[in-house]
């Protein structure tokens, strides 16, 4: 998987997140981990997906291969979704 930071305009300045490269496009690994622990059920899946796939690329890193297991398995999720022509959103209706 191709990591990446970037960067999104919010009302309160600009935000620097990681993402995984997918052709022309980034997905957002932290939204699409919450994403999927929300579709598993989780009680509070924007909480969890921050302590195991941080938005940070030095704190992502250094979670290891959990991160790197949880971020894999939550973009091939989103990519499913995409073949069949949905285009999720995250946990609270964030962009993934």
């Amino acid at each position: 998987m191709k990591l990446c930071t970037f960067e999104i305009a919010t009302p309160i300045g600009r935000i620097q997140r990681i993402g995984a490269v997918v052709g022309d496009s980034i997905i957002d690994i932290n939204f699409a981990v919450a994403w999927r622990l929300a579709r598993k059920g989780e009680a509070q899946p924007s909480r969890i997906a921050r302590a195991i796939a941080p938005p940070s690329m030095v704190k992502f890193i250094e979670g290891g291969d959990s991160a790197q297991a949880h971020a894999g398995g939550a973009v091939d999720m989103i990519l499913e979704e995409l073949k069949k022509g949905d285009a999720p959103m995250g946990a609270n209706g964030e962009t993934i």
